[in-house]
């Protein structure tokens, strides 16, 4: 599915179907009510790849139609990160109807690789891990990919500096964001904020910011601010 239909779906609070598999977006109250770092968890084992479980040597000679819920499979029922996976799949997904028999199988319909990748595309989208999709680029020549390698690490360093940044606005925690986004947003309050799912706060936070600073950008300016040092983006950009 397009990834500007998830995004339409997600804001309207509307399921993606993948496969006749109904997946949900995750409203705020659920992820408290859970705990905010436990649903941080489960995405994370969500978004495992088989080169993190398995040694790069070993792994090379596993079928390729294996996926990373067969390889959870192996550690066996007793082992943490197999219940933590599963618990985390149905929270997610929203689906009670998860299990592994032989394959993966969700709401009795057999998972293949195919089909679990489209559904982590949904779940990115939905909770707001969806980054360009760099991974599509093709290089025509050598030349070309060597370009765009240098190009995504030199993103990667600038991602990791800002995580790294002592900005306050990096250290606020999820709490403080539910705050500011009832103290700022229109229309939305402590009363209601918990009905919002994830995309839908995310999206609203990130326009409210982009409102925030085209204003403070303009009222800088206003007050005798170089207008060739003051960056403008206006609030109906592109987020």
């Amino acid at each position: 599915m397009d990834s500007e239909n998830i995004k339409l779906k997600s804001l309207a609070n509307l399921p993606v179907v993948v496969s006749g598999i109904p997946i949900y977006p995750v409203k705020i109250r659920d992820i408290i009510e859970l705990g905010y770092d436990v649903y941080s968890q489960y995405l994370s084992l969500m978004m495992l790849s088989k080169d993190q479980l398995i040694h790069k040597d070993y792994i090379n000679t596993l079928p390729d139609e294996l996926g990373i819920y067969d390889f959870i499979e192996m550690f066996g029922e007793s082992a943490n990160i197999y219940s933590l996976y599963y618990s985390g799949l149905k929270f997610i997904i929203g689906s009670s109807n998860i299990y592994y028999t032989d394959s993966l199988y969700i709401n009795n319909q057999k998972i293949t690789n195919d089909i679990y990748n489209e559904i982590l595309k949904v779940v990115k989208i939905q909770n707001c891990l969806s980054e360009p999709d760099f991974d599509d680029f093709n290089p025509a020549n050598d030349r070309v990919r060597k370009l765009r390698e240098k190009q995504l690490e030199n993103r990667r360093k600038i991602q990791a500096l800002k995580k790294n940044s002592t900005d306050d606005s990096e250290n606020l925690t999820f709490y403080d964001l539910v705050s500011i986004l009832c103290t700022n947003a229109n229309g939305i309050n402590i009363f209601n904020v918990f009905d919002l799912n994830i995309f839908q706060f995310n999206n609203q936070f990130n326009k409210m910011k982009q409102l925030n600073d085209y204003e403070i950008s303009i009222q800088s300016i206003l007050h005798g601010a170089d207008p060739q040092k003051v960056e403008i983006k206006h609030w109906m950009s592109k987020a």
